[in-house]
């Protein structure tokens, strides 16, 4: 029976006493379980009878628990039969991860109103800067359908919050991820020209506040660099643990003086709208996730995506006839790309770099973000020939190329590799004629991706690029099957590679 779930009955949850126990004594292995239950009665009647029962001798925590919530499964396969081809695979899968419209229920899930497809495994909800990813793949696979609902149900979030959480779940609600909106929308078959523009500058003022309409306060996610430049960086505008690892982040924060710990978490959280949590990139001490400061690093793959959206509302506007509009988008751009060539660029070490405004200095982790100014047309041709070098010489491995250079316990740090970053270096080097570079990164991953079929029989969210037919392994949680970027990039790299050998 369907009813109207009042969002605060949820907030108190969150922050009970119940689900602070629950999580510390460790209920379940993985926190998210616990964040993503569905309570089986009204809250106050569960709080009612924990605040009773725990008086008890003889109480039992867990049990409690799973008497008054329910419990989602992860996505998997289980007995399902695994084709032979990996291309028939991923077309099967697509049925696996798609979500029909939400029913209403007494838990975190924010309900959408079209079908949607979860990456798998433990994480059953959209994602924003996921969805891209996997929606190449559905183009090519030709599931227009699925494209336009997840594009109308970010609409729908979009119209909800001001802005596209990071993922439809409440307690997603504090940050976003990596601007993708015009990137989803060039994939789109019809669409509706007005709304897409709409929708592109509602996302451009989430990110740029007063720098984009004075109107508006000054966003987090600004930061003013030393001659007045505006650029970019994460952020989250709470400074708690994180529900889906409350567990662990209590933990870490224990060892900190407690008044450094509302700016450990605020890190924390600005590192999952990265969508990089965690790598070496926000860290001072790359084996120490303590040490965290993203919100002192102006990255440069955020940057190349909101150049980007601005190009696109240049174009768009010019196009819909807002031609004063357009003029702004366009010096914005132009101003963007300035500032990006001063702070990213290393002369010296031929590549571009995130810029530590703390310390007003270049980052010394050398990752793929550096690659993006590539995808983002911002490269000049001297510096895409670097990169190119660098590329082929330092990131190219036997099952692709590899997160960072950078060997941590992180997952986003060497020896990782995962899907959208294949994607953005190929599609860049190939804005640059490096096609066999790109060629040889795409036929190694598919190499590295079909290994990993062959001994786990799925696709993984990510791999270890140097022995791809071992389980990759960093990270807060064990690495996930499913999976919906692994597929979607894998699908298209299959796709480019035959039409070659055709």
């Amino acid at each position: 029976m369907q009813h109207k779930i009042n969002r605060s009955e949820i907030e108190y949850f969150l922050t009970s006493e119940l689900f602070h126990n629950a999580q510390m004594q460790q209920c379940f292995d993985d926190s998210k379980t616990l964040a993503d239950a569905v309570l089986r009665y009204p809250w106050q009647q569960i709080e009612d009878a924990y605040n009773q029962q725990k008086k008890l001798v003889d109480f039992d925590l867990r049990q409690f628990v799973l008497r008054h919530f329910e419990f989602p499964m992860a996505t998997e396969r289980n007995n399902q039969p695994h084709p032979a081809d990996l291309q028939d695979y991923i077309y099967d899968t697509w049925r696996l991860l798609t979500r029909q419209p939400d029913t209403i229920k007494r838990d975190t899930l924010l309900p959408l109103p079209q079908p949607y497809v979860v990456p798998g495994g433990r994480f059953r909800e959209i994602y924003y800067w996921d969805s891209f990813f996997t929606a190449l793949g559905l183009a090519e696979d030709g599931r227009h359908d699925l494209i336009k609902a997840m594009w109308d149900n970010f609409v729908f979030l979009q119209k909800e919050n001001g802005y596209i959480p990071n993922g439809n779940r409440h307690y997603y609600r504090s940050r976003s991820q990596p601007p993708v909106m015009a990137l989803i929308a060039q994939l789109l078959v019809e669409p509706d020209k007005q709304e897409v523009v709409q929708v592109l500058e509602q996302e451009y003022l989430f990110w740029m506040g007063s720098a984009a309409d004075p109107r508006l306060p000054v966003s987090p996610r600004t930061v003013t660099l030393g001659d007045g430049e505006i650029l970019n960086r994460y952020y989250d505008s709470q400074t708690t643990p994180r529900p889906e690892s409350y567990r662990e982040d209590r933990a870490l924060a224990d060892s900190l003086a407690e008044e450094n710990r509302a700016q450990f978490y605020r890190n924390l959280r600005a590192a999952c709208e990265s969508g990089w949590d965690f790598s070496s990139r926000w860290l001072k001490n790359p084996n120490e996730l303590t040490s965290i400061c993203t919100t002192d690093i102006v990255p440069v793959d955020l940057n190349c995506l909101l150049l980007i959206l601005e190009n696109q509302l240049a174009m768009r506007c010019t196009h819909s006839g807002y031609s004063d509009k357009a003029v702004r988008y366009q010096l914005a751009a132009a101003q963007r790309k300035q500032a990006m060539q001063k702070y990213f660029w290393s002369q010296d070490e031929g590549m571009f770099f995130d810029y530590d405004v703390k310390h007003k200095t270049q980052s010394t982790v050398w990752s793929l973000a550096g690659v993006l100014p590539l995808y983002a047309g911002l490269a000049t041709s001297s510096q895409a020939n670097y990169v190119a070098d660098v590329v082929a010489t330092r990131f190219l491995q036997s099952g692709g190329v590899v997160t960072t250079l950078s060997a941590s316990e992180q997952q986003w740090d060497s020896p990782n590799g995962w899907a959208p970053l294949q994607w953005f270096v190929v599609d860049g080097l190939t804005k640059y004629n490096y096609h066999d570079l790109a060629n040889n990164i795409m036929r190694n991953w598919v190499d590295g991706v079909e290994q990993g079929y062959r001994q786990f029989n799925a696709m993984m969210e990510k791999y270890n690029m140097f022995k791809p037919n071992e389980r990759a392994e960093g990270g807060e949680y064990t690495v996930q099957t499913g999976f919906g970027w692994t597929n979607g990039v894998t699908r298209v790299f299959l796709s480019k590679l035959k039409k070659q050998v055709a």
